[in-house]
């Protein structure tokens, strides 16, 4: 929802570009509300991407430690002679770093 949010402000900024060089700068007609319409654009863009970014971020911690704890899991759940084996060839301790 916040990509599509920012990639709507961003083809809307575009979009003002026109009315911007036809009735700003050339008529001199809706300078504030062209003003008012580009900065609400651009605040919408920024939180958006922020909140794009925070999003994807947090889902990326969360199927990194969900992955850990699995093979935590999974480690814990092999019986000691498994691991007593593997001690020797692989040394758990380096499974934890």
């Amino acid at each position: 929802m916040a990509t599509l949010v920012y990639a709507a402000a961003g083809a809307l900024i575009v979009s003002q570009v026109k009315p911007i060089f036809d009735e700003a700068l050339i008529q001199g007609l809706n300078v504030g509300r062209l003003s008012l319409t580009i900065l609400v654009l651009y605040v919408s863009k920024g939180a958006s991407s922020y909140l794009s970014t925070t999003l994807v971020a947090d889902a990326g911690q969360r199927a990194v430690s969900d992955l850990r704890n699995a093979l935590y899991e999974h480690i814990l759940k092999q019986s000691f002679s498994f691991l007593g084996r593997r001690f020797l060839v692989f040394p758990t301790p380096l499974v934890h770093s």
